[in-house]
């Protein structure tokens, strides 16, 4: 399509101001889904225009609709800045309401090659992990990379970009790597910045958790010595640690235990 003269696309410009300004709510607005759509219709080279509506679509349930903006960010913006937010977008899409993590990933990791000081497509990487982790692959290296991403975004946050769900995103990957402290200390960090996360909450989970478990060390479950050893004893001998176990359709690495004491 040809570029709109002056007049044209000086009027979509003021329509995608004033949309993006009524859209900054977490509430969908109609008037702003309106004008934004107007404004893209008239100039759509207007980037962050598809952007904002695709956002606008997204708070509406119409997920499809905002995925086919994003993708029209890509196709018609000229800003490369408006075209890698499209792709965090559409990262976080894929994720959210595609199920298609491996697609997520691929993209957040792009995002991240283009500009390595986003504080945000580190945070979007750090999800993309973290969601592949849990729904998919259960490699604990998946949360090691989320929460070396999640560090990254913490490192290249300006004071006016906290992120309270950065903090209690990687405060859960640390408490599933069982850095206790560590994860306490972000849950506390989310709690500042947003009580309404409930990090509080998370924080009494951990320390009811890591009592029990000091608890059971200690007791040895309350399990009778003769009992403990029976146990013992049931563990494979260290030679048989190469060999494989095959548990439904899953080969999990054998592994033995020697010189343990009871």
């Amino acid at each position: 399509a040809l570029p709109p003269g002056r007049g044209a696309r000086g009027r979509a410009l003021r329509m995608y101001a004033k949309g993006k300004a009524l859209d900054v709510g977490e509430d969908h607005v109609l008037e702003a889904e309106d004008l934004l759509g107007r404004a893209v219709k008239l100039y759509p080279s207007l980037g962050d225009g598809w952007n904002q509506l695709g956002t606008c679509y997204w708070k509406r349930g119409d997920f499809q609709a905002a995925f086919d903006c994003w993708v029209l960010t890509l196709q018609h913006a000229d800003c490369e800045k408006d075209r890698k937010n499209a792709t965090r977008e559409l990262s976080m899409a894929h994720r959210v309401k595609g199920n298609n993590t491996a697609e997520s990933l691929r993209l957040a990791k792009e995002v991240v090659s283009k500009d390595m000081s986003d504080t945000l497509s580190w945070y979007n990487l750090g999800n993309a992990y973290m969601s592949d982790f849990f729904s998919s692959t259960h490699d604990q290296t998946d949360l090691e990379r989320a929460m070396k991403a999640y560090h990254k975004s913490v490192e290249h946050a300006s004071p006016s970009q906290s992120n309270p769900d950065l903090h209690y995103n990687l405060a859960t990957v640390l408490r599933y790597l069982e850095e206790y402290p560590a994860a306490v200390d972000e849950y506390e960090r989310a709690d500042a910045l947003d009580p309404l996360l409930n990090a509080r909450e998370a924080v009494k989970q951990v320390a009811g958790w890591v009592g029990q478990m000091s608890d059971m060390v200690e007791n040895k479950c309350k399990l009778k010595p003769a009992r403990v050893r029976q146990m013992v004893d049931l563990i494979p001998p260290p030679d048989a640690a190469s060999k494989d176990l095959v548990l439904d359709g899953k080969t999990y690495a054998g592994c033995g235990l020697g010189g343990l004491e009871v």
